[in-house]
């Protein structure tokens, strides 16, 4: 067997691996449907959400694979690219957090791309994902992002700030000891194409993370049944707050418990915890839905155009 068809062996165990994470992820949350009056209504949220959660992961794939383009330094296949991230997505159930980045790399052995510009673009869009949740949540709830980490890490948020500190001492040292070779590496870059790249990506994935604060939104006026711009407001800075805590705090299952946790402490004294609580969940659930949908699109996708990753060669290219 070869190089290409091991790795994808083994992205293929790490994928049947993601999907028993996924069903144990839906089973621990206990969901509470007790505050659901009107059923139909609230299905149809449901499937809004997940409509919306869809769009939110192809465009998020759209963003990715401009990252790609930049550090391959050539047009790649969009639509194999995306079915390459739709069907990575879901390893970030896996605890830890990092696997759906391991599977991209293993699953996009077939595109002509090295492993090492497969993980620059992942490195950096997991940096503008960052930098864009971390410019929303500062003009918008700087203290409440603030509070949120001191409750969650109590008097060890020093002990963190110090261990992030010596990690970004780390990484300093480590460019400036290799700094010969990384810019050698970039040579072939050009700073216009990167800002180019960075501006369109970050202004994707600020559509990816407002069509996922929307969600939370809709799901607040569903079960207000009413909705003051203000409350909206808020509950979209909050979002953006708890998911930039979930993507980044390590040790959590695509973010599960984090996330949740920091909804509750910020919306908790505005609509009541048990509300919140419970819709927390279902927006947990309408995002694992529209994860596992999105993979299950690609595979089926894949199975009737009977290719093994090679369908998107004479497609548009990023």
């Amino acid at each position: 067997m070869k190089k290409s068809g091991k790795l994808q062996l083994i992205g293929k165990i790490l994928s049947i691996l993601s999907i028993g994470f996924v069903a144990y992820a839906v089973w621990k949350m206990g969901l509470d449907f007790s505050f659901v009056n009107n059923v139909p209504l609230f299905l149809l949220a449901v499937i809004a959400g997940i409509g919306m959660k869809l769009l939110s992961m192809w465009i998020s794939a759209s963003a990715w694979t401009r990252w790609l383009a930049f550090f391959a330094g050539k047009p790649v296949a969009k639509r194999e690219a995306r079915q390459v991230f739709l069907r990575a997505n879901i390893g970030k159930y896996i605890p830890g957090n990092v696997m759906h980045f391991v599977q991209r790399n293993l699953f996009a052995t077939g595109m002509g791309i090295s492993q090492l510009q497969l993980a620059m673009s992942s490195v950096f869009e997991v940096m503008s994902y960052v930098a864009v949740a971390l410019i929303v949540a500062s003009l918008t709830a700087w203290d409440s992002m603030q509070a949120v980490l001191a409750k969650y890490f109590g008097e060890k948020l020093p002990v963190l700030g110090i261990a992030l500190a010596c990690v970004a001492v780390g990484i300093v040292a480590v460019i400036f000891i290799l700094r010969k070779k990384i810019k050698k590496a970039l040579a072939g870059y050009k700073a216009k194409d990167f800002a180019k790249t960075l501006g369109s990506v970050m202004a994707l994935q600020l559509v990816t993370l407002l069509l996922l604060a929307a969600v939370m939104v809709m799901l607040v006026w569903y079960a207000l049944g009413t909705l003051p711009a203000e409350t909206g407001g808020t509950v979209v800075s909050t979002y953006v707050i708890a998911w930039v805590l979930g993507y980044i705090v390590p040790g959590a299952s695509g973010g599960i418990g984090i996330r949740e946790m920091a909804l509750l402490l910020l919306l908790g004294p505005l609509l009541g915890d048990s509300l919140v609580l419970g819709l927390a969940m279902i927006h947990r659930l309408i995002t694992i839905v529209g994860d596992f949908l999105g993979y299950l699109i690609v595979v089926i996708r894949k199975r009737r155009d009977g290719t093994g990753g090679t369908e998107g060669a004479e497609e548009e290219h990023a």
